[in-house]
């Protein structure tokens, strides 16, 4: 396994687990906040995450929204998702010099997704 694989597999592996320990942390919120801040839209983990990560939209290419997730140190992840079919997966990373690294792996499942912020805020079209 090259160190692209490994790179990519920790990312998932992190979003993932960000993704379920998030979900039990906003579950864990005062009913009423909870009850005002869940109201206006339904629970999804990736969506929940890409907002705590500060994931910010780049826009839609071939049906596909992207989003930039900058890292703490330098850097940033694009996140690429794909509403109709309810899948995502990590596209690329550039280090803090701006070098990319382009990963080819299956999109994963995200369920519900199509009808978070992700897919349902404005998106420019990138050609």
């Amino acid at each position: 396994m090259d160190s692209h694989s490994i790179t990519h597999n920790m990312i998932r592996i992190a979003l993932v687990v960000g993704g379920a320990l998030l979900l039990g942390g906003v579950n864990a919120i005062t009913a009423s906040s909870a009850g005002k801040a869940m109201a206006a839209e339904p629970q999804q983990a990736l969506a929940i995450l890409l907002k705590q990560l500060d994931a910010k939209p780049l826009g839609l290419y071939d049906g596909v929204r992207l989003l930039r997730i900058n890292k703490p140190r330098g850097g940033s992840l694009t996140v690429s998702v794909s509403c109709e079919r309810e899948q995502w997966r990590v596209q690329n990373s550039d280090n803090p010099q701006g070098r990319p690294s382009f990963y080819d792996a299956p999109f994963l499942a995200a369920k519900g997704i199509s009808s978070t912020w992700v897919c349902t805020g404005p998106a420019r079209v990138l050609e």
